[in-house]
């Protein structure tokens, strides 16, 4: 005969009932207890690495954001091979002779003819579409750069909500491993629907006679007060962030297909 105990988060053991209660709450409370400190441990190193890279990439990002805002200046880009062809180019320019006078009337006389061509077409229609203007490659790069200056700001942001989410969960698993760091003193069982066992009283009789087999039993920590509480772990503090974005909550059978709180 055996019963699933449930504790943590989505943590489970089976035990068999054909014993003592004593014992088997003994035994239910170790196995709770390590199997909970564990996932608690286990996921704040995971956690504790993964806010560490993260920061890294944000680190990395932020460099390459800002060497592609503050640029060097032309001159200091420039090879030394590039200034000397630089300077070979002033030279011949100062080099060159200046047009002839006829010259550059005839140029200026092309230049009226050309614009008096111009303003005798004809209007274009106006349902006529309009020309794409093509960019320059000198427009081209540019938009090239503020489009990689765009991704690396998305990319940081991004991390940043991420590694601020890492923080959050480290910060409530921290919390955890406080409130968990020994065994509980007292423990009782809850059924499907809500009602409590009260196995603390009855440690003497057979387990079987209180429990119902193939049944699932949520654990519970009783206080000083005799009052019970779950034996649990908030899951938004175990999953990871990606987990996060397509987890759906169980509904939960106390409340008869009710949605339980986001974070559980």
């Amino acid at each position: 005969m055996f019963i699933k105990v449930v504790y943590g988060y989505k943590q489970g053991t089976l035990f068999n009932i054909n014993c003592q209660t004593g014992p088997l709450l003994d035994a239910v409370k170790k196995q709770a207890f390590t199997d909970i400190t564990s996932l608690i441990s286990s996921k704040i190193t995971s956690f504790t690495q993964e806010v560490e890279n993260t920061s890294k990439k944000i680190e990395s990002k932020q460099k390459k954001l800002y060497k592609l805002e503050n640029p060097p200046p032309d001159e200091e880009a420039k090879t030394p091979a590039d200034k000397a062809i630089q300077g070979q180019k002033s030279i011949k320019e100062e080099n060159k002779c200046p047009p002839r006078q006829e010259e550059f009337l005839l140029m200026s006389e092309n230049t009226k003819i050309e614009e008096a061509k111009a303003k005798a077409k004809p209007a274009a229609k106006k349902g006529k579409k309009e020309e794409v203007k093509e960019l320059s490659p000198e427009e081209i790069k540019q938009q090239q750069l503020e489009a990689q200056k765009e991704e690396l700001r998305a990319g940081i942001s991004e991390l940043s909500r991420k590694r601020d989410i890492m923080n959050e969960k480290l910060k409530m698993l921290n919390m955890y491993q406080e409130k968990y760091q020994g065994l509980p003193a007292n423990i009782d069982f809850v059924d499907p629907v809500g009602a409590r066992k009260f196995l603390g009283s009855r440690i003497e009789d057979n387990a079987s006679t209180i429990l119902n087999n193939r049944t699932i039993y949520q654990l519970n920590v009783i206080d000083a007060d005799n009052n019970a509480a779950p034996y649990d772990i908030d899951g938004f503090c175990i999953r990871t962030v990606e987990e996060d974005a397509t987890y759906v909550e169980e509904p939960d059978p106390k409340t008869k297909g009710k949605q339980k709180g986001k974070k559980k």
